[in-house]
């Protein structure tokens, strides 16, 4: 992996713009990593994936995040600073096995990959959804009987939940936030590819008008201006805004 460079931002800018979020997530490490091909990228686990996502967030942009959160209960504003760091699980997710027993089911199970998300997320609703990754990621037996995931019981499918978000645990975080203004506590999801979605859209739009500055001024092509370094864009942008 590596740090995405000024016209690469542009690239993921323009095209993740007509992209679905989980086609972003896998075209913007396919980016950073190509050595890899984006099918491998897609076949990651979720968390994995993730994973990757929080380290490129941390090479591009820094190890701290600046986030805000709405109180779900008086819809005041919470700004708070994240490291990083806090939120990685520190490893691949952990090894699965070949079969569990759980409540007298002999079960094996697939971490759900970026295809599988893609296809539920087709679906409409969550408990299609739900069913969608069961049937894709999930074989049950009794015996010698086959059960097709749907037929599980109710608490089996919830333990058979728990224990993909056990193998892998960055495919869901959750920050444990309060409000200042009213006291209420809940839990927040953290999606770091929404999260690192926007600031390329920020970033992006910033070197966008960077160049527009820069091509008035000088003439220079989009290609000669993003080659500069940082340091010598922000000189020449200063010397013409000055």
């Amino acid at each position: 992996m590596r740090e995405l460079t000024p016209a690469e931002l542009l690239r993921l800018y323009e095209s993740g713009s007509t992209e679905a979020p989980l086609e972003r997530a896998v075209g913007i490490l396919a980016a950073a990593c190509p050595e890899t091909n984006p099918d491998q990228i897609a076949a990651l686990s979720a968390g994995r994936r993730d994973g990757l996502l929080l380290e490129l967030r941390a090479l591009n942009f820094g190890p701290r995040a600046e986030c805000v959160a709405e109180c779900p209960t008086c819809g005041s504003e919470l700004e708070f600073a994240l490291e990083l760091t806090d939120i990685a699980s520190h490893g691949p997710a952990a090894p699965r096995p070949d079969s569990t027993e759980i409540e007298g089911f002999e079960i094996r199970l697939r971490l759900p990959d970026t295809r599988d998300l893609m296809a539920a997320s087709a679906t409409g609703s969550v408990e299609a959804a739900r069913a969608v990754l069961l049937e894709r990621c999930v074989a049950a037996r009794r015996g010698q009987e086959i059960v097709a995931a749907r037929d599980l019981p109710a608490q089996l499918i919830a333990a058979i939940v728990e224990e993909m978000s056990r193998l892998d645990p960055q495919a869901d975080v959750l920050l444990a936030l309060r409000c200042a203004a009213c006291g209420h506590a809940w839990d927040a999801p953290f999606d770091i590819s929404s999260f690192l979605w926007n600031e390329i859209q920020q970033a992006a739009r910033k070197l966008l008008r960077g160049v527009h500055v820069l091509a008035s001024a000088y003439g220079w092509s989009e290609a000669d201006i993003l080659s500069l370094s940082p340091w010598r864009r922000q000189a020449y942008l200063g010397m013409v805004t000055e």
